[in-house]
């Protein structure tokens, strides 16, 4: 697996722990050591499904990093919490990112990963990124702005979350989460987003004029984590992996009760921006448009039971 690794990463061996960092943060993991960095005294900031902890860097000043540790999800994430096996899970999403970027997709850069080795075949692991600041993810876009001026700026930002997704695919990358979380919004003028001890912090969101798309948005893609980087990716893993962004949509407004926010003419802007002049997207729509009953009915059992779906 390492001799996967692009030559632009160092491998250092401290103790139980191997590091895998990207030149030019070499210094500052030997130097400093990852535990001032795992200290729950930084602020968290949200960064896809979990709060993580954002820490600035004394070599560089206008950077964070985001550390993110690794741990099981749903009922199993219970029972194993962070003890990880076999799987090379964080070389996995070190590696994608590193080829992602190469190929010119949007997402926070990586620099630098660290095992900790338990008794074989267990382990921990943090993964290392560099914070994108100024962003919000589409759930916070999308809760913290008034349905009149979501009206209003929804229809240019399908458009170039669309052309994001599509110029994603394009670079062979299937993303294994793909969900309103893990798209970041950057350039709409808002405050970060921190939490502090799990409390979520506030925000006081910037007010737009229908119509009036702020220029230089930028759309990025993150959490690569179980993602895979093909060649070409096909149709139907194309549309596998849009019908994951879609099933993400319908949970949101089932949560929200917002189910005129993102309609049924918003998904086929989608899929024509996705499409551009290359195909037609009549053929696609049906299978695109599909029910959900069941995840319905689940997501609204969860909402009456006071559960957060996020």
């Amino acid at each position: 697996m390492f001799k996967d690794i692009s030559e632009s990463f160092s491998t250092v061996r401290l103790g139980k722990s191997l590091y895998l960092v990207k030149e030019g943060y070499k210094g500052l993991f030997i130097r400093e050591g990852v535990e001032p960095l795992l200290s729950s005294q930084h602020p968290k900031t949200f960064h896809g499904r979990g709060a993580y902890a954002s820490i600035p860097l004394s070599d560089f000043p206008d950077k964070r990093v985001i550390v993110k540790q690794y741990r099981h999800g749903g009922l199993w994430g219970r029972l194993a919490g962070d003890i990880l096996w076999l799987n090379h899970r964080p070389l996995r999403e070190l590696m994608n990112t590193e080829q992602a970027l190469q190929r010119g997709v949007s997402t926070a850069e990586v620099i630098g990963t660290r095992i900790e080795r338990l008794l074989w075949p267990f382990y921990r692991a943090e993964l290392f990124s560099l914070e994108v600041s100024g962003t919000e993810d589409l759930i916070e876009f999308l809760t913290r702005h008034p349905a009149e001026e979501l009206m209003g700026l929804k229809k240019g930002l399908i458009t170039q979350i669309a052309q994001a997704v599509r110029k994603m695919h394009d670079a062979g990358l299937y993303h294994a989460d793909l969900h309103l979380k893990n798209i970041l919004l950057q350039g709409l003028e808002t405050r970060p987003r921190r939490a502090s001890g799990g409390q979520v912090g506030d925000r006081a969101p910037t007010r737009y004029s229908p119509d009036a798309l702020p220029s230089g948005i930028k759309v990025y893609i993150i959490d690569l984590d179980k993602s895979t980087i093909f060649e070409r990716l096909s149709m139907t893993k194309r549309m596998d992996n849009l019908l994951r962004l879609e099933r993400s949509v319908e949970k949101f407004k089932a949560w929200q009760n917002c189910p005129g926010l993102i309609s049924k003419t918003d998904k086929l802007r989608f899929l024509r921006a996705y499409l551009g002049e290359e195909g037609d997207w009549k053929p696609l729509v049906r299978r695109f448009a599909t029910g959900h009953a069941l995840h319905r009915f689940w997501w609204r059992l969860l909402r009456a039971m006071g559960w957060n779906l996020y």
